[in-house]
């Protein structure tokens, strides 16, 4: 049995630069949790791949970040596109992480 117990470390993650509006930058998680990537998965089956991309940058943005994109007037579908890339690029790079032996540690398991 696996067993999952709450991690207790606060320490705030290594953050990677989005984008940036008008000189602000706009950081998320470079490493984001494995619960928003399989959340972001299961968005995706259920309601397709626009509103599963906006609920990822919401939740890698948070509040402030999402709302400033979603006020940007100037905003491209180019510029979107490419920001939603990048955003899921991060996320999903988190599960391919662990599906190669990985379990988010730096350590493999070994079958041994």
């Amino acid at each position: 049995m696996i067993e999952l117990v709450q991690d207790k470390n606060d320490d705030k993650p290594e953050m990677v630069e989005l984008f940036s509006i008008d000189g602000k930058v706009y950081s998320v998680p470079k490493q984001p949790r494995v619960n928003v990537a399989l959340k972001y998965l299961k968005d995706m089956r259920k309601f397709g791949p626009m509103i599963a991309e906006m609920s990822l940058l919401e939740a890698l943005l948070g509040e402030e970040g999402y709302t400033a994109l979603t006020e940007f007037e100037g905003l491209s579908q180019k510029q979107l596109g490419a920001i939603q890339d990048a955003a899921a690029r991060l996320a999903l790079g988190v599960l391919e992480d662990t599906s190669e032996g990985n379990d988010g540690s730096g350590s493999a398991k070994s079958d041994g």
